[in-house]
């Protein structure tokens, strides 16, 4: 059970790097 709650966590966590780098993206783009 507990390994099961690791990978949601770590997909979660990597969902969430891959939402901000597209974030970070954007405004780079808009303020270059």
């Amino acid at each position: 059970m507990k390994g099961i709650f690791r990978i949601i966590i770590y997909f979660g966590f990597r969902l969430d790097i891959k939402v901000i780098k597209e974030y970070f993206y954007i405004i780079y783009v808009r303020f270059d």
